[in-house]
């Protein structure tokens, strides 16, 4: 397997995304959006971050963010997947029995690669706000 490498290393804005397993809508229903709000919030505050700008679409979702040190994201974003992923499991299936009946509680939420990339200037921020604009449900 080749390892993803993640370039970390410098003080500025990361736009992540990251999609649901199999691109399934895991994401449709708002109380999985209040989930993914209240954890991303919850985890950038314990990491000290800024959250520019997000946006979370049926199967996946866009962020902004920015730490106060290096080598912040990969953690952010795995503990993030993983507290999301368990509460989606224990309150969607309750929920909309129809779209989880046909899942195995055993799979993932979250595919396993998330993309993270740098925004080294003030334009490429915007231009990643102005698409998470553009392209939100």
């Amino acid at each position: 397997m080749v390892e993803r490498r993640v370039f970390d290393t410098e003080q500025q804005i990361r736009f992540a995304t990251f999609s649901c397993d199999k691109r399934r809508k895991h994401l449709q229903h708002d109380q999985a959006k209040k989930i993914v709000i209240g954890t991303v919030g919850n985890r950038r505050a314990q990491q000290q971050g800024l959250r520019l700008g997000f946006v979370i679409m049926p199967d996946h979702v866009h962020a902004l963010i920015w730490f106060p040190e290096t080598c912040q994201l990969s953690p952010f974003m795995n503990k993030w997947k993983e507290l999301t992923s368990k509460s989606l499991k224990t309150v969607l299936p309750q929920h909309f029995q129809d779209d989880w009946s046909q899942i195995d509680s055993t799979e993932p939420s979250w595919q396993a690669c998330d993309c993270g990339f740098n925004n080294g200037s003030r334009a490429k921020v915007e231009e990643k706000l102005d698409d998470m604009h553009i392209n939100a449900v």
